[in-house]
């Protein structure tokens, strides 16, 4: 602590000297970014962060593309601690139009999944915004994994989106509160009033890694063979940075920080949503009465809020290998590119991802994708 105190002097030198090897030191970089932009260099003094800060291109239909601008755009304020003009009209608009409803619910996904020989992982809060790190990591740890992208029920509370875990038939799953915690309990020990930095990021990153460990453990010590991280709601942070209350008193305390309140009649909000009995904030506004937010709020429609990964790990099979067949590749800026990928082991959804754009490919046979 000494340390991070005296290394502030020269602001420009001191983040040469950090390293990523305690807490303190984690959040002292993350605060130091968030005030003076995201260097190179940071790949290699806090890999973690850099994981996160990584544009992941989403592979979910039609909404690949406004998700992986939007989360991208997201997490870039998230770090830099301030709110873009032009992200505030985005999230307005997908307020109104409300995009996610086309995703599939979680239960809808869970339910088509193979659940022989799976422990269920609850990870309460656990957005889609952390997936490039998630990617990275299980990368590192030599797993498989696979990700569907899926949408939780209005409103984006624990209560509402429970029942996932509860229907799950045996003992083996965990549920999981520490990333909760950090967001909104004072038990997280992080608190906007006191440090209106981001640098909670810090514990969020090592509560993953601890947990995608976890999975890594259990799977190489052959316990289960499938390890299903699953979330009930995500989290906003841009929410509260807005610091926007809505005009008027509710006659029902605002829940969750206000982003919802039980229903209520009349009223004039463009930006709720009627669902479960309650009235649910899709912009970044929050019903006056209710306990401020510690660091990030849930409860409303938000993207950051509602749209939440469903991740399948398991042990990679070290026998599959993928080749370009082709020695040279000719690239024709009229026609386009094509690639032939030849694997040994049958395989399914393959694509590829290229300067932050996903390619689908499409089956030549058993052994061979066109891209």
């Amino acid at each position: 602590a000494d340390f991070v105190v005296n290394n502030r002097k020269n602001i420009a030198e001191s983040i040469y000297k950090l390293t990523d090897g305690t807490k303190t030191e984690r959040e002292e970089i993350i605060a130091w970014v968030s005030q003076n932009g995201v260097i190179p260099q940071i790949a290699d003094i806090y890999p973690a962060l850099s994981a996160y800060l990584k544009k992941y291109v989403f592979n979910c239909g039609d909404l690949s593309n406004l998700l992986t601008e939007y989360f991208d755009e997201y997490k870039r304020q998230k770090v830099s601690n301030t709110l873009e003009a032009d992200f505030i009209e985005k999230v307005e608009k997908l307020a109104k139009s409300r995009e996610f409803n086309r995703l599939p619910t979680r239960n809808e996904i869970i339910d088509g999944l193979n659940k022989d020989d799976t422990y269920l992982y609850w990870l309460d809060s656990l957005g889609v915004e952390y997936l490039a790190f998630i990617v990275e990591l299980v990368r590192m740890r030599g797993l498989s994994i696979s990700i569907n992208i899926a949408r939780a029920e209005l409103p984006t509370i624990t209560s509402i989106n429970r029942d996932f875990f509860d229907a799950w038939q045996g003992a083996r799953k965990e549920k999981n509160d520490q990333l909760d915690d950090t967001k909104h309990s004072d038990a997280g020990g992080y608190n906007f009033e006191n440090n209106v930095l981001p640098i909670h990021l810090a514990k969020e990153l090592d509560i993953i890694s601890g947990v995608i460990d976890k999975a890594a453990t259990e799977l190489a010590l052959r316990h289960y063979k499938r390890f299903l991280l699953v979330s009930d709601h995500g989290a906003s942070r841009l929410a509260v940075l807005r610091r926007k209350e809505e005009k008027y008193e509710t006659d029902t305390k605002g829940e969750h920080s206000g982003r919802c309140c039980k229903m209520f009649e009349p009223y004039d909000l463009p930006f709720a949503a009627e669902e479960n009995g309650y009235l649910v904030l899709a912009d970044y506004g929050r019903f006056k009465g209710s306990r401020a937010a510690n660091v990030e709020v849930h409860g409303g429609a938000s993207l950051e809020e509602v749209v939440v990964p469903v991740i399948e790990l398991m042990l990679k099979d070290s026998n599959i290998t993928v080749e370009m067949v082709e020695e040279f590749v000719t690239v024709d800026f009229r026609t386009g590119t094509e690639i032939t990928l030849f694997f040994n082991s049958p395989v399914k959804n393959v694509s590829v991802v290229l300067n932050g754009k996903r390619y689908s490919a499409f089956s030549l046979d058993g052994n061979h994708y066109k891209v």
